[in-house]
């Protein structure tokens, strides 16, 4: 039970940190002198680093087989977000 809790705080962590990261972008976007067309690349870097921080964290929470599972909860969020963002601008 304490290893579930752990994975949804590190899942929690990753989404308030792609949250976060995406108002960065925008803001950087909206007040300076970003192209809007990096806007897309600046999504994925967000996403890509969530991902990443989401694959370590459950990797030192599981000590055995942590990285694979890491890896593999990264990939679900990532391909998570990817899909609800098509669905949402479709």
């Amino acid at each position: 039970m304490d290893i579930l809790r752990r994975s949804i705080k590190v899942y929690c962590i990753g989404v308030g940190l792609f949250i976060i990261s995406s108002f960065i972008i925008a803001a950087l976007i909206c007040f300076t002198g970003f192209k809007e067309s990096w806007s897309l690349y600046g999504i994925y870097g967000a996403l890509g680093y969530s991902s990443l921080l989401i694959v370590v964290l459950e990797s030192k929470i599981v000590a055995r087989r942590g990285l694979l599972l890491g890896l593999g909860l990264g990939l679900v969020f990532f391909f998570s977000i990817l899909a609800t963002a098509r669905l949402i601008f479709l």
